[in-house]
């Protein structure tokens, strides 16, 4: 195989890209419509402001520099 190579069939793989990221904005709204506000997931200092702030999570708390501890399992997200 590392000699031959694979055979892949781009129409194929082109097709699962657009699905993947039409799944991957739709999941990234969703989460904004939960937060009651845009940010960016992908900034671990604003998913944490969000979590811990916004929606108050259990098991997410706020270090003195602001970065997130998440040692506990927080399983289903609860509320407060």
């Amino acid at each position: 195989m590392e000699q031959n190579g694979i055979a892949v069939d781009t129409n194929i793989l082109a097709n699962m890209s657009r699905s993947l990221g039409d799944q991957i904005r739709v999941l990234e709204k969703e989460i904004c419509d939960l937060a009651g506000q845009t940010f960016n997931i992908n900034s671990p200092q604003q998913l944490g402001m969000i979590l811990a702030d916004v929606l108050h999570l259990e098991g997410v708390k706020k270090e003195k520099r602001r970065v997130l501890d998440c040692s506990r399992r927080i399983g289903k997200p609860a509320l407060r």
